[in-house]
């Protein structure tokens, strides 16, 4: 791994536009950076995919934790016609998945990759 190599994730309160391509909660590896027009080339589901600098958090390594993500009203109306009615939802750090939440839990288990670690409930997305 690249000791440059930077990690991206949507902000919060991107446009829906950039929403739908990128996941809430989620790290996206970044492949390449274009200062000259503010845009930024991420790995997303082993494609590239440009997205505007200004709608992402960047950080300099991988994530590490479970990422807190908590549904807007829209998305919650949405998932209870499906049947899901879960306020928020753990991402793993590892393989993405999402984990619907109850209560406050400190550490999480990865049903998908099994990956145990610490749930970042300051490190919301």
């Amino acid at each position: 791994m690249s000791p440059n190599m930077q990690w991206a994730r949507k902000w919060p309160a991107t446009r829906r536009a950039v929403a739908d391509s990128l996941r809430k909660g989620a790290w996206y590896r970044v492949l390449e950076e274009k200062p000259t027009d503010g845009v930024l080339v991420l790995d997303v589901a082993t494609r590239e995919l440009p997205v505007p600098r200004a709608a992402v958090e960047l950080r300099g390594f991988p994530p590490e934790r479970f990422t807190v993500v908590y549904r807007t009203l829209e998305e919650l109306e949405l998932e209870a016609a499906h049947g899901q009615v879960s306020r928020s939802y753990a991402v793993c750090p590892m393989s993405g998945t999402r984990i619907p939440l109850s209560g406050h839990p400190e550490s999480l288990e990865c049903p998908e990759c099994h990956f145990r670690g610490e749930v970042g409930w300051w490190e919301t997305g």
